[in-house]
C-alpha cells in the first residue's frame, strides 16, 4: 500500500472560516489603518501587509513590524 500524496496547504494552520481571520483579510484589501495593541502596552497604527497562522505584518509611517498574534492584545480598527 502507498501512502496519500501529501498536499502543501499555503496558508498552514491559518482557519479563513473564522470571522477574526476574514476580518483581518479585509482590512488587507481595504489597504484599512488600524491601531494594535499588544500585551506589553505598546500601541502600533499602520496598515496590515499580511497574515499568516504565527504573525501579522504591520507597515507604520516609519517601520515594517511583525507582530507574533500571541502578544496582541486587540486590534482597533
Amino acid at each position: 500500500m502507498s501512502a496519500p500524496p501529501v498536499v502543501a496547504n499555503p496558508l498552514g494552520n491559518l482557519n479563513t472560516s473564522l470571522p477574526s481571520t476574514r476580518k483581518i483579510h479585509n482590512f488587507i484589501r481595504e489597504k484599512a489603518e488600524i491601531t494594535v495593541k499588544m500585551v506589553t502596552g505598546e500601541q502600533f497604527t499602520g496598515r496590515v501587509q499580511w497574515l499568516d497562522e504565527h504573525c501579522i505584518a504591520l507597515t507604520t509611517g516609519e517601520q515594517n513590524l511583525i507582530l507574533w498574534i500571541h502578544a496582541i492584545a486587540f486590534l482597533h480598527y
